[in-house]
């Protein structure tokens, strides 16, 4: 984790880092679905004084960025983001793996799943597919394969929606594109 420049620097630093942590092993263990992993929970909820620590809700009880990344990735309709890095050197390709994980006792036999990727607040890449996904599961959709042309910050975003359009599930993954080391 970056020190930054000053203690709040760190702070914001650290913070980022448990974030996107939280999100990529929550996520993963619930694709593992039985499949070794049978449950997951957070170590730390709470900070139990005023430090630095594993609690993704500080002592005063206000959430971290890591609370969102939590609560994001327990949805009962989870369509989940795997991803191994998130920068990446330009003229490579990305591929992000997505899945549509279901802990209802309902099937969703036309759910329909809308990826839309974003650079500088633009839409670089957009698809939707109606799938079936079945009661308490975890489906594996086909890879999301992007070869950017320009680096920046780049955010993917998946939903998922119902036959009437409902919002059961949404979640997104920021990465970084750089320019190759010359």
């Amino acid at each position: 984790v970056d020190m930054g420049n000053n203690p709040q620097e760190f702070v914001d630093n650290s913070q980022a880092y448990q974030s996107k942590l939280t999100q990529f092993a929550a996520e993963a263990y619930r694709r593992q679905r039985f499949q070794p992993v049978s449950a997951i929970f957070q170590f730390m909820f709470v900070e139990d004084w005023p430090s630095m620590n594993w609690g993704i809700v500080d002592y005063w009880r206000q959430p971290k960025p890591g609370y969102d990344a939590l609560k994001t990735a327990y949805q009962p309709v989870l369509p989940s983001i795997e991803w191994e890095q998130d920068t990446y050197p330009l003229g490579s390709d990305i591929r992000l793996g997505r899945w549509a994980i279901n802990d209802q006792w309902a099937a969703i036999p036309n759910a329909i799943v809308t990826t839309q990727l974003l650079h500088n607040w633009h839409t670089v890449k957009a698809d939707q597919n109606e799938v079936a996904i079945e009661t308490d599961d975890a489906l594996q959709l086909d890879d999301f394969i992007y070869h950017p042309d320009t680096p920046g910050d780049y955010t993917l975003t998946l939903s998922i929606t119902d036959q009437s359009h409902t919002l059961l599930g949404q979640n997104s993954f920021t990465f970084h594109v750089t320019e190759p080391n010359t």
